[in-house]
């Protein structure tokens, strides 16, 4: 039987199986931006619409796992979707604006040597396993989030060749020429979302944020369509939905010159975009064609952008229609195969507040009968910021208890890589899938073999994953190792259960945590 994953960013979302299958899809569902005041403000709101109020659920919201994941990038307190987007996927933090390179390359500055700190996501892993990948999303298709599934880049803002500065183009691709041209992106069967002007793809409508254009008269999509099989180029929801699945293997939708249009943008319904809800259908359709399994992340990367512009009607707007995805992917997968991951990348700023009443319009204010109430902040900023609090990550179907407490940001790639056993940790997963009443893993005194042996290789991997984010001071590095390797003696003697890789990877978190900060 197969395993699929899906994340779902918003929230993520994933599929997974149990102990003893290792081919499932995985679903992860990311909502950008996707606070947990996002997720109670678009509850409520959900709930006033349909008469409810305050006691509505979202579909996700009933998922039986529910954890709390820490953000902070490498640099800074407050991550930005590059660096979160690279935790997510790839297990390894890194400082702001970067995607798929550790934290010791430089922003804005490319080296050849960079080519060294490149680091591998889930979407690489599950490639490797046989399973299919795809990535869906209303922004463009080179933003930050989706980007970090498949390129390597100092800056996120290189999505073009006109973005990257002369002296570095022979060192680097654009982002979008690392989708079409280089793995991981270039073996993707499904890839939706906006983008055009990026790709080189002309004749489409849609407003342009703030990304750039090509120069170089490439017509990217062509080319990718002309490199496959059975492929399908789409640009309308008519188009998509039309597709024949049985005869595409391939399937790429560019649906706007930049990013898509916001959901409650009804006006615009003309301009013939799909949903995120007719995206999701498609994309499950193409990719449950393969037997053994595939991962698909799910963006609902406007909640971010209407936030950045201050519009709280679209965000939630949008968040709802991120909850409607997430409600076709349950419906279209069983449970009992797939592991869904609903989680954000970052919070937003937005707060609940005011003590109104039960009923108040969530968009309202809070008490307009005190005359003297202020009700707008006294600085006015055309450009909101994203929110550095914890945020939530909800999770259903096989090896989703390994989702709950409170972790790291990037403990989310390990969990998958060990759930569908793919990537770092499908060693220790293939362990327990043979000895599933194991309670303690074997160990030998060689070294070499010593730290290939299931816990220890955990703990290795978390640890040269966290270390090389840091560059290293002379000063400090007799202390650094010596903690490390008591650390890793501890480790080994402490609890090897096969059940437990939840907490035997918040044991080496926790260590690699102390190691760094000393």
């Amino acid at each position: 039987m197969s395993m699929n994953i899906i994340m779902v960013l918003l929230v993520a979302s994933v599929q997974a199986a149990d102990y003893t299958n290792e081919d499932s899809a995985y679903w992860n569902k990311i909502g950008d931006g996707m606070g947990i005041s996002t997720i109670t403000s678009a509850r409520i709101y959900k709930g006033q619409k349909r008469g409810v109020g305050e006691g509505e659920k979202l579909s996700f919201e009933t998922f039986p796992t529910v954890g709390l994941s820490k953000t902070y990038s490498v640099n800074t307190q407050v991550t930005d979707s590059a660096a979160s987007g690279t935790a997510l996927f790839t297990g390894v933090k890194t400082n702001n604006k970067m995607i798929g390179l550790n934290a010791k390359a430089e922003y804005n500055v490319c080296k050849t040597s960079d080519k060294d700190l490149k680091v591998d996501s889930i979407m690489k892993w599950a490639q490797l396993a046989g399973k299919d990948t795809g990535i869906v999303t209303k922004t463009r298709i080179t933003h930050a989030t989706p980007a970090a599934c498949y390129a390597h880049t100092n800056n996120r803002f290189w999505e073009c060749d006109s973005a990257i500065p002369p002296q570095y183009r022979d060192c680097v691709k654009d982002i979008a020429r690392q989708l079409v041209e280089d793995e991981p992106g270039n073996k993707f069967k499904v890839i939706l979302g906006g983008g055009g002007n990026q790709m080189g793809l002309k004749g489409l409508s849609g407003t342009i944020d703030d990304g750039c254009i090509r120069t170089d008269s490439k017509n990217l999509v062509q080319r990718w369509k002309n490199s496959k099989n059975n492929s399908v180029v789409v640009t309308t929801n008519k188009e998509l939905m039309d597709i024949d699945i049985n005869n595409t293997d391939y399937l790429m939708g560019i649906f706007s010159v930049d990013h898509m249009y916001f959901a409650g943008e009804k006006w615009l319904k003309s301009q013939d975009q799909p949903s995120l809800v007719n995206m999701t259908i498609q994309a499950v359709n193409i990719l449950n064609k393969n037997p053994n399994g595939f991962v698909l992340m799910i963006e609902g990367g406007l909640i971010d952008i209407g936030h950045h512009q201050n519009f709280a009607k679209l965000a939630l707007e949008d968040t709802l229609e991120f909850e409607e995805a997430v409600s076709a992917a349950i419906n279209l997968t069983d449970k009992e195969n797939t592991l869904i991951i609903v989680t954000a990348d970052h919070s937003h700023t937005l707060t609940i507040n005011g003590y109104p009443l039960r009923g108040n319009d969530i968009l309202g204010f809070a008490s307009s009968e005190n005359v003297l109430e202020l009700h707008f902040s006294p600085v006015y900023l055309s450009y909101e910021t994203h929110g550095g609090e914890d945020v939530a990550v909800y999770a259903q179907g096989p090896s989703s208890h390994i989702f709950s407490g409170v972790y790291e940001e990037n403990y989310i790639a390990h969990a998958i890589s060990y759930a569908a056993s793919i990537g770092l940790h499908a060693k220790l997963r293939e362990d327990c899938n043979e000895n599933p009443n194991l309670n303690t893993l074997k160990m030998t005194k060689n070294t070499s073999a010593f730290v290939t042996s299931s816990f220890p290789r955990l703990f290795y991997f978390i640890i040269t994953a966290h270390v090389q984010h840091i560059q290293p001071f002379f000063a400090h590095c007799a202390l650094r190792f010596f903690l490390l390797f008591g650390a890793f003696f501890l480790g080994v003697t402490g609890s090897r259960q096969c059940g437990s890789f939840q907490s035997q990877y918040k044991a080496c978190l926790l260590t690699a945590a102390v190691v760094l900060c000393v």
